[in-house]
């Protein structure tokens, strides 16, 4: 069986694949220019990079500077992956994706149920008054099976 949480992720990449949004147009033109994959991975390893530095002085600033720039370091973490930076990107978005009311997954009956669970887990009312309204409904519901007088 699948987790909530590879759903998910499913869901989100599922929605991405298929509707690719908010590119500008210096993104639409770097895609038509560099297609294959070794070239969008020669791009990412070109971020990663500071090239101010001079290999021969300092080799770990040469090669990992970009990333240390672009990516600051938490407080509260002693290191940084990317891995870590996806998973906390993937989790901004798709928390992000299920607080919309994306006009395109109108009618996605999945989609509104994943929605409506969503944020029935991420209610902000206080505990005391959901306990309440359970102990009313569990009350109501004694009463009519004749449980309680």
């Amino acid at each position: 069986m699948i987790s909530f949480k590879m759903w998910m992720l499913f869901l989100l990449a599922s929605h991405y694949v298929t509707n690719v949004t908010g590119m500008s147009s210096t993104q639409n033109n770097m895609q038509s220019v560099c297609q294959t994959k070794d070239c969008r991975l020669g791009q990412q390893i070109a971020r990663m990079m500071d090239t101010r530095v001079d290999p021969c002085e300092d080799m770990y600033q040469f090669s990992c500077g970009g990333w240390i720039r672009d990516n600051p370091l938490p407080d509260d973490t002693k290191n940084l992956t990317l891995i870590d930076k996806l998973e906390s990107q993937n989790r901004k978005e798709m928390i992000q994706f299920l607080e919309s009311d994306d006009v395109k997954c109108l009618n996605s009956t999945a989609v509104e149920k994943l929605r409506t669970i969503f944020k029935t887990c991420v209610k902000t009312e206080p505990n005391d008054a959901l306990l309440y309204k359970s102990l009313v409904n569990v009350r109501l519901i004694c009463i009519q099976v004749q449980f309680v007088v």
